[in-house]
């Protein structure tokens, strides 16, 4: 069985009487691609959101979004949530949070203790302006400290990993020693 995928999360639907239903569901709005599905002698083609077909005798239709959240409900409850990616940033040369992003540390949070979080990658940037070394080292710092705010807040240790890339990943890039606000933050990603 060839299945091509394209930005496209599809599911298999296995019943007692030997049918395989796959269905084509949206990654976001109504996006998807298409899963091509051969048997022995026949080949299906579905291309369309919530599309539905049976793999071995070909009958094809379109489910509601309804349908499938019913059908569905336990595989679909199974996935893995979306990673969540969040921007923190800083003042320069220090690891002083700017005031609009300390909303942004509350949510980080509040998203963590709702929802069923089992990582917590954090990974502090600086901007080009100052010494490549002492980047890496504030870097660090970055990260560090809004991981002592999350354990602060009672976030497990042990989901956290923390990088650093110092001026070596920058949001916007600019000549070495150009300070650049965009670049001094830490982002945060929560699976």
């Amino acid at each position: 069985m060839k299945i091509f995928i394209t930005i496209v999360l599809s599911l298999f639907f296995f019943t007692a009487c030997s049918k395989v239903n796959v269905v084509l569901l949206p990654e976001d709005g109504d996006k998807v691609g298409k899963i091509e599905i051969q048997n022995e002698d026949k080949k299906f083609v579905i291309d369309k959101p919530f599309e539905q077909v049976n793999a071995i005798d070909g009958d094809s239709s379109i489910l509601t979004h309804e349908e499938v959240q019913e059908k569905f409900k336990d595989s679909i409850a199974a996935l893995p949530k979306k990673p969540k990616s969040y921007l923190i940033y800083f003042e320069w040369d220090s690891t002083k949070v700017v005031p609009k992003s300390k909303k942004e540390i509350k949510k980080i949070i509040e998203n963590i203790k709702k929802e069923n979080i089992n990582y917590i990658h954090i990974i502090g940037h600086t901007d080009r302006a100052g010494d490549n070394q002492y980047n890496k080292r504030l870097s660090l710092k970055r990260a560090n400290y809004i991981k002592k705010i999350l354990i602060k807040n009672k976030i497990p240790n042990e989901l956290i990993e923390v990088d650093y890339y110092g001026e070596s990943a920058p949001l916007v890039k600019t000549r070495d020693e150009v300070p650049k606000k965009i670049n001094r933050r830490v982002e945060v990603t929560i699976k």
